[in-house]
């Protein structure tokens, strides 16, 4: 998915027979999907009007993962091991070995 992305982006909505280079430009095409899914099916996260919720479901491979998250005006350290899950912005850092919600603030969190 990611080598084709570097071709012709998440914007086609089809692929030629041939070469399988993007055909078309519909941008609401479902190409974009799996990475969708990555982020929210598989690294849990999940934007609410109040918090990120953060509820991953591994696997085994990806334990370790570390990424960067843009949230609002704030962009979080996630960590996500099997079992151990956290959430660091410049001030905060949150762990837990569940599923949690989080809405980091100016010199606070909830």
């Amino acid at each position: 998915m990611l080598h084709q992305y570097e071709k012709d982006g998440l914007a086609f909505q089809r692929y030629g027979r041939v070469h399988q280079e993007g055909l078309g430009d519909d941008i609401l095409s479902g190409n974009s999907l799996t990475l969708v899914g990555l982020y929210k099916a598989i690294y849990g996260l999940n934007p609410k009007h109040n918090r990120l919720y953060l509820d991953p479901h591994l696997p085994g491979k990806l334990s370790g993962t570390e990424l960067w998250y843009n949230f609002r005006q704030d962009t979080l350290k996630i960590g996500l091991a099997t079992g151990q899950y956290s959430v660091s912005d410049k001030q905060f850092t949150i762990s837990a070995t569940r599923d949690f919600g989080i809405y980091p603030g100016k010199n606070e969190v909830d």
